[in-house]
């Protein structure tokens, strides 16, 4: 049986995992932001570079439409669960998991109009006859491609880790439910004569 200080460890574990990945989210995405103020020549936008990356933020952006539809439908039966509870629960902890479903509706959501964006220039840049370099829409579009993509793999490593805390509460009730029985089941069986 799980105790609570373990179920607290999941939480903090959770937590951290989350915080990390916003820590290396944020990172990911300044650097290309630093190479862009430093380097001057270093990216430029040439037709293959323009297909590979809409081709990757036509992607992204499906998957990021029907993520944003699923969150935005997950949040809102996680709202009525929570309002509709009694008072008999964790306040704090059914708000906390409100706030965490409500963090990736909104991620979702910049991620579409970061590529929606990114694509409708690449577009433009695509229709420009004799068009240039355009450095500033090579790194739009690979900004908004590593945001969208760390969207991605942040909100599925989130929902595998609350999976695991859903099932490591399972545990927990589950083995109390069983040492219950079986101290319940040893009180009533007899006890053999010698």
């Amino acid at each position: 049986m799980l105790s609570k200080r373990a179920m607290r460890e999941v939480r903090w574990a959770t937590n951290y995992f989350f915080w990390g990945g916003m820590w290396g989210t944020l990172a990911l995405i300044s650097i290309p932001l630093l190479f862009f103020l430093d380097g001057e020549d270093r990216l430029r936008m040439t037709n293959d570079y323009a297909a590979i990356t809409a081709g990757i933020s036509v992607t992204l952006l499906l998957i990021c439409i029907v993520e944003l539809h699923l969150a935005a439908s997950r949040a809102k039966k996680r709202v009525e669960d929570v309002t509709s509870s009694s008072l008999d629960h964790d306040v704090f902890t059914a708000q906390s998991e409100v706030v965490s479903e409500f963090f990736f509706p909104l991620a979702w959501l910049a991620a579409c109009i970061a590529l929606s964006c990114s694509l409708l220039l690449t577009g433009l840049w695509a229709a420009i006859e004799n068009h240039g370099p355009a450095r500033w829409v090579a790194w739009m579009t690979l900004v908004s491609n590593a945001f969208g993509l760390l969207t991605l793999v942040a909100a599925y490593a989130n929902r595998a880790m609350n999976e695991i805390v859903r099932a490591m509460a399972r545990l927990v009730v589950h083995g109390a439910t069983n040492s219950d029985e079986t101290a319940s089941s040893e009180e009533d069986s007899p006890v053999p004569d010698s």
